[in-house]
């Protein structure tokens, strides 16, 4: 999120934790990624990898064109390479389960995270949860990762329960965890200064008695510092 904020969903991260780059894939797996498909979006992936530079970035020795891939690097770098801060685009990441309502630059930047992700394993009962980063802050926190792991009652009765989750408990009960891999996009779109995501979260599989499960957000700017958020659960 912003380049620099990874939501910390289920046994992930620490609470409140925002930092320069965010999550970073290995630098070769970034750099193989780009070899194969090109283009400005693994551009960044790789700037990213390599802390927000190119400085340092050695290819394979067996590389037949290394020159030219650090050439396209600059190329699809542009603006970074630059410091020229693009408005953040929000994006929905539907095979992993997550949509992010993104808007602003610089300090004013903004980004509103939806999860409908998998719960189980290392996943907390948190379906349709949000997180908000918000004037250079985590303005809606996730707990993360649990201070005490095992059957710790904390653990259980707390970090990994709904009830600490920006979401929706139901009858006083967890969500079942196994039933269902995801919720399933309905609407997703951004047209600014408007940003829309709305899912269903399969909510006659996780709940017993319940047929609809469902949540919808909208971002809107007001300027350039301001906006709203329209919750419907």
């Amino acid at each position: 999120a912003l380049g620099r904020f990874f939501p910390n969903w289920g046994d992930s991260n620490k609470c409140m934790n925002i930092g320069e780059h965010g999550a970073m894939l290995p630098l070769d797996m970034a750099l193989q990624g780009y070899r194969v498909f090109g283009g400005a979006a693994i551009a960044r992936e790789v700037w990213h990898s390599n802390r927000k530079s190119l400085d340092g970035i050695q290819l394979d020795i067996y590389e037949s064109e290394p020159e030219a891939i650090l050439e396209n690097l600059k190329a699809d770098l542009k603006d970074e390479l630059a410091g020229v801060e693009s408005e953040h685009a929000s994006f929905n990441t539907g095979g992993y389960g997550c949509a992010f309502l993104q808007s602003g630059t610089g300090k004013s930047a903004r980004s509103l995270m939806f999860y409908y992700g998998r719960m189980i394993m290392h996943g907390h009962k948190d379906r349709l949860a949000i997180q908000m980063v918000s004037h250079d802050a985590v303005t809606i926190p996730d707990l993360g990762y649990p201070l005490y792991t095992g059957q710790h009652p904390k653990r259980i009765g707390w970090t990994s329960h709904i009830i600490s989750h920006n979401t929706v408990m139901v009858n006083d009960k967890n969500p079942k965890r196994a039933e269902s891999w995801s919720g399933r996009t309905r609407l997703f779109d951004e047209n600014k200064p408007v940003a829309v995501a709305d899912v269903d979260g399969e909510g006659a599989k996780i709940y017993d008695g319940v047929r609809t499960y469902a949540r919808g957000l909208v971002m809107v700017d007001v300027d350039e510092e301001r906006f709203y958020v329209l919750d419907v659960f």
